[in-house]
């Protein structure tokens, strides 16, 4: 009895992992035909430009990530993501000069890179 309740309780736990892993690969496939789908107007800019093959273009821009991906996309729709603007510090009241604001520039920046 113990085994039948077993066993039942076994093949539910499988036909879950089995919809679970369903479930990954349809996730997969819509990812990468919208990834596909996103990359396809940047590897023809990009190989006019370069003069590269569309498909090496594609096989070196596998690996980026979604961020550099809109990036790119960006540059080559003539609508460059922002990358940042002007500084907003508050200085309550204290002049800063330029030295001063380039060094905060530099301080924000590296904790840009740091914190990417």
């Amino acid at each position: 009895m113990a085994n039948d309740f077993l066993l039942k309780v076994a093949d539910v736990l499988d036909a879950l992992a089995s919809e679970k892993s369903k479930l990954a690969s349809e996730l997969d496939k819509v990812k990468t035909e919208q990834r596909r789908a996103n990359l396809s107007p940047v590897l023809d800019k990009l190989s006019f430009a370069t003069g590269e093959d569309p498909d090496k273009l594609e096989s070196k821009l596998a690996g980026v990530s979604d961020d550099v991906l809109n990036i790119i996309k960006g540059i080559t729709t003539g609508e460059p993501a922002s990358l940042g603007g002007p500084g907003r510090n508050k200085t309550a009241g204290v002049e800063l000069s330029n030295r001063d604001f380039a060094s905060v520039a530099d301080k924000d920046f590296a904790s840009w890179l740091l914190n990417s």
